[in-house]
C-alpha cells in the first residue's frame, strides 16, 4: 500500500510537470492594432517624400496643418506607421502594400494615409491622400480596437485622382 502511494505521488509529480513546464511564465497576449491593404489609384505625386498612415482619435476640421502636426509629436491622441522618422516609411510608388498597425487599444475616428509632397518639414507639403472609409464621400469610419486583439481587413484606397477632404482648412496653406 505504502509503495503505491509513493507511486501515485510519483505518477502526479511527473505529470504536474510535464504539463507546468513553463512554469510561472505570464501567459502572452495577442498584439492590439489592426491590418490591412492599402490600394494606390491612379498616378503617384511626383516628389513623394513620406509615406505614412495615421489613427486619430480626435476628428474635426484643424485651423491648419501645425494643430495636427501639434497633435502628433506633443499627445498620445495621432499614433503613426511605421514611426515618426522621416526615413521609415510605408512603400512609395507601388499598386498596394500590405501592412499592420500595433497600437495602444481605443476608439479612433480618423484612419488616413497621410504624404509629403516635397519638403517634409514644410507643414503645407503634407496631403491625406485616403481615408479608411465605406462611401464615396470619405467620411470616415470609426474603429474600436481592443487590447490584445489584431483586427484583419482595414482596407483603405488611395485614389490620386479623387483625394478626400483635408481636415484642416485649406484655404489658409500657403
Amino acid at each position: 500500500m505504502l509503495i503505491m502511494r509513493k507511486y501515485i505521488c510519483f505518477i502526479i509529480i511527473v505529470l504536474i510537470g510535464y504539463f507546468c513546464n513553463k512554469g510561472l511564465e505570464p501567459p502572452r497576449h495577442a498584439p492590439t492594432g489592426f491590418s490591412g491593404v492599402i490600394r494606390y489609384q491612379g498616378t503617384w505625386f511626383n516628389d513623394v517624400q513620406v509615406n505614412k498612415l495615421i489613427a486619430s482619435k480626435v476628428y474635426r476640421t484643424f485651423r491648419n496643418i501645425n494643430e495636427i502636426l501639434f497633435l502628433v509629436l506633443e499627445t498620445d491622441s495621432i499614433d503613426v506607421h511605421p514611426s515618426l522618422s522621416l526615413q521609415d516609411n510605408l512603400p512609395i510608388n507601388v499598386d498596394s502594400t500590405l501592412y499592420t498597425f500595433q497600437l495602444p487599444a481605443g476608439e479612433y475616428l480618423y484612419i488616413a494615409v497621410v504624404q509629403a509632397i516635397g519638403d517634409p518639414l514644410n507643414p503645407s507639403n503634407w496631403k491625406v491622400v485616403g481615408v479608411y472609409s465605406d462611401n464615396p464621400e470619405w467620411t470616415p469610419k470609426r474603429l474600436l480596437v481592443a487590447d490584445h486583439v489584431m483586427q484583419k481587413n482595414i482596407d483603405i484606397t488611395v485614389d490620386f485622382n479623387n483625394l478626400p477632404p483635408q481636415p484642416f482648412d485649406t484655404s489658409l496653406v500657403r
